[in-house]
């Protein structure tokens, strides 16, 4: 009978660096903070986002995958009717000095 290869700590460091690789969204865009107890996207990026909340309580409730599908779906929520195609270019269009 094979082992099962232990699940490596989900970390907020490798979580960010993980929707970095999936989706090329500029690192500098891109923060992670706890709040009350979970989980929420923070940054530029999040600012675009309809909504920031996990509503996950501890990192290691679900793997890696699940926080850069998590992700994914948020952005392409944000870039449905936004007419750009990359997330980069979508911040890139905001006066942040304006907001």
């Amino acid at each position: 009978m094979k082992k099962a290869t232990p699940r490596k700590p989900v970390t907020k460091k490798s979580i960010i660096a993980a929707v970095i690789e999936a989706t090329g969204i500029k690192p500098e865009y891109v923060e992670f903070s706890k709040f009350e107890g979970e989980y929420y996207w923070c940054g530029k990026a999040a600012a675009t986002f309809t909504e920031t909340n996990t509503y996950l309580k501890k990192l290691n409730d679900v793997p890696l995958e699940r926080w850069v599908t998590d992700f994914e779906a948020k952005i392409k929520d944000t870039l449905q009717y936004s007419g750009f195609s990359h997330i980069n270019d979508y911040i890139e269009s905001i006066d942040w000095n304006d907001i």
